[in-house]
């Protein structure tokens, strides 16, 4: 649809318009739907009666759209991208399909203090690479028939590994070359000493299974749940995550856990309305019926919303669960963003909830997104609202802080493993007086921080999605 693109949300302009070829246009509807939509407007946006005024002192979307951002205090968020000719042939939004073989997080792992292989940290449930059998804690040894080992040797002086440069890039680059390519030949050790070969092909589209995993430890008299989630999928009609998430609580419920363990290190957000289905399927009695959280918006927007647009009314607990937690304990990184974040602000004012982190605290993105697409050429996402808990918090825009840093995400153990170190650190809060396995204290070793594989974009658009049930104007 083609607007007047002479006019912007405050002034409308009287004169005829003058043609613009599209790639002039597209630039002054980045304008014009920042200006009308995004959170920050008001107080930091100019507004111009001819939008040209500012959209042709740049020469592209992407350089309107970055002078825009730079005016705001905050807006890392928002971004745009080529409408592609699959756009109207992806089932759902973008939030629930991704591409790829589904490895999305690796690191180097060292073994035994003379060599390093790739070591998969993250492989998405409902990839290719799932499906082959793949999981977080495996070992590369090989990759298309080379090895992928890297010999090492600790440095007492800098307490770092040293391994051949020329080796190292070797290794590096062999994996990143096979992760872009069309199909990967694998010879991969799992924890449990197994080595096999895998082969596995590129997908150039598959859907998105969320729940990693679910677990129920038990002790004496407490049990505890435990839910490694990696996005918030879209729930609704019954579907396949819909179904998970109410089979995974249902075993707690079924379980009576008095605590539970949400592992969110690797979810990036999603869909504002999943992450309010489960937060009714955690939050307890005392919370139930009470205020959620409320948006804040532009002036625009917060006109549609008190002429009753239903879109962005005050959001309240609808408690869908029979259990009795008081505590919730999510663990989380720098990778833990947007309605990752939305879940933990929203339970705070009404549970105990402590954070177990490697660094000092997650993300930071208290704002949302919903979709205007351009010319059939641009899906754009301009940063609209800020949502805001019950009692008033919202602004961690340097992400919300931990109660526990400094915990290892290791990854020679498995998602759900009671030895892995930030599990075990969470379940320090729920059964202190718990015994801890002597398996749990040997550790291998890893040089840094999990690694996001080039392939995957969809993880760095941090998401909280708003899907809106008519079309704002």
């Amino acid at each position: 649809m083609l607007l007047n693109l002479y006019s912007c949300k405050k002034k409308e302009d009287a004169h005829p318009p003058i043609a613009r070829n599209e790639e002039q246009l597209l630039k002054d509807s980045i304008y014009y739907y920042y200006n009308k939509y995004s959170y920050w407007t008001d107080q930091y946006i100019p507004d111009y009666n001819d939008l040209t005024v500012f959209s042709d002192q740049y020469s592209s979307p992407q350089e309107v759209l970055d002078m825009l951002k730079a005016k705001t205090p905050h807006d890392r968020y928002s971004y745009f991208y080529e409408v592609t000719s699959d756009y109207n042939n992806r089932a759902k939004l973008k939030a629930d399909a991704n591409s790829g073989y589904g490895i999305l997080y690796w690191n180097w792992g060292i073994t035994d203090r003379q060599h390093k292989y790739p070591l998969l940290y993250l492989v998405e449930k409902g990839s290719p690479a799932a499906f082959a059998g793949l999981k977080r804690s495996d070992l590369i040894l090989e990759i298309n028939g080379q090895s992928a080992e890297v010999p090492v040797t600790f440095n007492e002086s800098t307490q770092n590994w040293d391994s051949d440069p020329t080796r190292n890039s070797f290794v590096y680059n062999l994996w990143l070359q096979a992760l872009n390519s069309t199909s990967l030949e694998l010879k991969v050790a799992h924890e449990n000493g197994d080595i096999e070969f895998v082969n596995i092909n590129y997908q150039a589209s598959y859907e998105i299974d969320p729940l990693l995993k679910q677990e129920v430890y038990e002790f004496s008299n407490n049990n505890i749940g435990y839910l490694a989630y990696t996005s918030f999928e879209e729930i609704k009609e019954n579907n396949n995550n819909q179904r998970q998430i109410d089979a995974a609580f249902a075993l707690f419920e079924n379980k009576k856990i008095k605590s539970l363990i949400v592992d969110l290190r690797y979810n990036g957000g999603g869909y504002v309305d999943a992450a309010t289905y489960i937060a009714n399927k955690i939050i307890n009695p005392y919370g139930d019926k009470k205020l959620m959280f409320t948006y804040e918006l532009n002036n625009y927007l917060t006109i549609q919303k008190n002429n009753g647009d239903p879109d962005f009314k005050d959001v309240y607990f609808n408690r869908n669960n029979k259990l009795e937690l008081n505590s919730v304990y999510f663990i989380v990184s720098k990778n833990t963003a947007s309605a990752a974040e939305l879940l933990i602000n929203v339970l705070r004012p009404y549970m105990d909830i402590k954070l177990i982190a490697e660094q000092s605290a997650t993300y930071g993105k208290p704002v949302g997104f919903f979709e205007k697409k351009i010319l059939n050429r641009i899906s754009f996402w301009p940063a609209s609202f800020k949502l805001i808990n019950a009692v008033g918090v919202s602004d961690y825009w340097n992400g919300i802080t931990a109660d526990k840093t400094n915990i290892s995400d290791y990854g020679f153990n498995d998602f759900g493993d009671q030895a892995e170190p930030m599990i075990s650190a969470a379940l320090d809060y729920a059964v202190p007086t718990r015994m801890v396995k002597a398996a749990e204290k040997t550790l291998k070793y890893k040089s840094k921080r999990p690694i996001l594989s080039a392939n995957n974009k969809r993880l760095l658009q941090k998401r909280m999605i708003k899907v809106l049930t008519k079309q704002i104007k």
